[in-house]
């Protein structure tokens, strides 16, 4: 049935009759568009006063984001304290993340802050960084950081904190929430992160632990999660967040598995900071290596001087792939370049 055709077709009576058979699956298979217009013909007062719980979950799981931003935002807040929690988070992390999104700061209270840390809690990471940053600071306002921080995994954390810009975090967290934050967080779950929520998580990591701290292994925070942290950032985040002796720091604590969290441009950043020799000095073969190794041939050639990479391609290490190989060598034969922030 077309929607815009539905109030002709079924009169409400009918419609209602047929949504009360439905199961959440049931409406699940519908568009939209139907499930919108189904709502729109039987009335808020009607579907929140007798479809039910679960037929409430299923008619909104249905919908879209742009059905739902037509409701408004007390409509979604009364569907979520309708279904209640378990049917709510029934209806699958994406869906829930459509319905925060739809929301303010006003509509999330009247939820409340015990039901969104649940549903948050049974929520997915991706789920959650792929929420709108106002929605996400909003729900994190109203759960509150300390039941946050008590209640979700490091997976949700990373993806409530990947939703939120730098601004917002700072607001919401003090640079120990955030040491507590990461210190929950797996290397994907920083993945999940864009590079300044990054940047913002490991500056209050910085602020918190004592110099030397960072990176060790058996810390809270690791050296492969810096690293999945450095790796989720750009070349001058990566310089503006760690000064030369953190890098060096870093470099000498991280091993091949944890290098290997870097890209091409937070590599070369830190090959940069801490100069190509203080790198040759800190670090293993197999670690340096595999820093080469993520480099693209571009970035080595930025990176290196001939002294550099001469220091380098002595080691004996691995230069992963031929084209890097190649980069090494010719980084060797230019007649200087830039050392980076410290001389190597």
């Amino acid at each position: 049935i077309n929607p815009d055709q539905l109030s002709d077709v079924m009169p409400s009576a009918v419609l209602m009759e047929a949504a009360e058979k439905m199961t959440i699956e049931n409406f699940e298979a519908m568009s939209g568009e139907g499930a919108g217009a189904m709502f729109d013909v039987l009335g808020a007062e009607q579907v929140f006063g007798s479809l039910g719980e679960v037929g409430v979950a299923g008619m909104f799981s249905a919908m879209g984001v742009e059905q739902m931003a037509t409701l408004g935002t007390e409509t979604i807040a009364e569907a979520l304290t309708t279904m209640g929690t378990d049917n709510a988070v029934a209806m699958g992390a994406d869906n829930l993340a459509e319905m925060m999104t739809a929301m303010d700061s006003e509509s999330m209270a009247v939820v409340g802050g015990e039901a969104l840390t649940e549903m948050a809690g049974a929520m997915t990471g991706e789920a959650l960084a792929g929420m709108d940053p106002e929605a996400a600071a909003s729900m994190m306002d109203t759960m509150g950081t300390e039941s946050a921080l008590a209640s979700l995994g490091g997976e949700q954390l990373g993806g409530m904190l990947g939703a939120m810009d730098a601004s917002q975090m700072s607001d919401a967290f003090t640079a120990e929430d955030l040491t507590e934050a990461a210190g929950k967080m797996e290397h994907d779950d920083v993945q999940r992160m864009d590079g300044e929520s990054a940047a913002a998580l490991l500056e209050g990591v910085i602020t918190v632990m004592e110099p030397g701290e960072l990176g060790n292994k058996g810390s809270a925070v690791d050296a492969g999660l810096v690293a999945a942290m450095l790796g989720a950032m750009d070349s001058s985040q990566v310089q503006d967040a760690i000064t030369p002796e953190i890098a060096e720091d870093l470099a000498g604590k991280m091993e091949a598995s944890d290098v290997a969290l870097l890209d091409s441009d937070s590599a070369a950043a830190m090959m940069d900071s801490m100069g190509a020799g203080a790198a040759v000095g800190a670090m293993d073969q197999d670690s340096l290596a595999t820093m080469i190794g993520v480099m693209d041939g571009e970035a080595i050639t930025e990176t290196l001087d001939s002294a550099s990479a001469g220091a380098i391609a002595g080691t004996g290490g691995r230069h992963g792939r031929d084209d890097r190989g190649r980069a090494v060598f010719r980084a060797q034969l230019r007649s200087g370049g830039r050392h980076g922030r410290r001389d190597s």
